[in-house]
């Protein structure tokens, strides 16, 4: 499993941050975001397991509970009691998968454009996968989901972020199973605080709704929606994101 401490003497007696990056992103997604959060925090930031990046998979994943399963290891491994956990649209997913399953562990839930979150996908997203996970078929195809995803018009191959994505997806072969919705019921049990960030231009869900599910069912929660954003939310407004999520971890952090 390949792990990234960002760490300092000045901040190791505080609860970590862990990061969970979208699909085929890695650690590298959150280029934007690591100085702020590594001058206040530990950070920890990974590459999942099943996806694009440095981490080794040696076993299958068949489920839901093996993702988190495989997280709380990793967890347990860095001999992390209790972290701040933050994800973004898959790593979204996968940090409320996880914050049901082992709530003891989870001091705040952060949750940046997650997916089978708040909302499922939207029908064009899922009809647009379809050809572009077919691997003879041109770039072009695959390259217009990730602009729709993105927000974008064209993908920028000089960018080395949008370059990462761009091959990761063409290239990689995910094997991991279609995560599971998570359930109104089980967004009604969790116990800690939550930060839902969404964007107001997401192609992935529709943000509104998003926000009324997560209003409607999470005891502790702040939603924050942001005008003009899309899914790529993290790398669209680093500084602003960053010290909302600071805020929110410091106020809701028993010492």
């Amino acid at each position: 499993m390949r792990v990234y401490e960002f760490s300092n003497s000045r901040n190791q007696n505080l609860i970590p941050i862990v990061l969970l990056p979208g699909r085929s992103s890695g650690v590298p997604m959150w280029a934007s975001n690591l100085k702020d959060f590594a001058a206040e925090r530990t950070v920890y930031a990974l590459d999942a397991l099943g996806d694009a990046g440095m981490s080794i998979q040696t076993r299958e994943i068949k489920n839901s509970a093996d993702q988190a399963d495989w997280l709380d290891r990793v967890f347990k491994q860095l001999e992390l009691s209790e972290v701040h956990l933050v994800g973004h649209s898959f790593g979204g997913w996968l940090a409320a998968n996880y914050a049901v399953r082992y709530p003891e562990r989870v001091a705040t839930l952060n949750l940046l454009e997650p997916v089978f979150v708040l909302q499922g996908l939207r029908w064009q997203i899922y009809l647009k996968s379809i050809p572009a996970s077919i691997s003879f078929l041109p770039r072009s195809w695959r390259d217009r989901l990730l602009e729709d995803i993105g927000g974008v018009f064209e993908i920028d191959l000089n960018d080395p972020i949008a370059r990462m994505i761009a091959y990761a997806t063409e290239y990689y072969a995910n094997k991991l199973p279609t995560p599971d919705r998570i359930s109104e019921s089980q967004l009604k049990g969790l116990n800690m605080p939550v930060f839902a960030a969404l964007a107001a231009d997401s192609s992935i869900h529709d943000p509104a709704a998003a926000v009324e599910t997560a209003k409607a069912n999470i005891k502790i929660v702040e939603v924050r929606s942001w005008p003009d954003a899309t899914h790529s939310l993290p790398m669209e407004y680093p500084e602003q994101l960053d010290r909302e999520l600071l805020n929110f971890m410091e106020a809701n952090e028993v010492r």
